[in-house]
């Protein structure tokens, strides 16, 4: 992979080899390698990303935790329910 820094905007590209890592061409500063951390670089939104979103357009990143499921609980009392709260419970 080539990567040409001689632009005068910020530039992104992600890691071929490391989903967690990403290249940022700065400014005609230079190249940087970056980390992600635990998320993956998304590279349609040059942005760290929860893997599971990731791998929706990056299909070569290996896949890591099970994609989160959501369950809305129901309102508990009349205050919660005067004041719209939604409780939210991750499974």
């Amino acid at each position: 992979m080539i990567i040409d820094c001689r632009t005068e905007h910020d530039s992104y590209f992600p890691d071929p080899d490391d989903c967690t890592m990403f290249y940022h061409c700065s400014d005609w500063a230079g190249l940087e390698h970056k980390s992600c951390g635990s998320l993956y670089f998304h590279p349609q939104k040059n942005v760290c990303d929860w893997p599971y979103i990731v791998r929706r357009v990056r299909h070569d990143c290996p896949q890591s935790d099970p994609e989160p499921v959501f369950v809305v609980d129901e309102l508990t009392s009349s205050e919660e329910a005067r004041w719209g709260i939604i409780i939210f419970s991750n499974i």
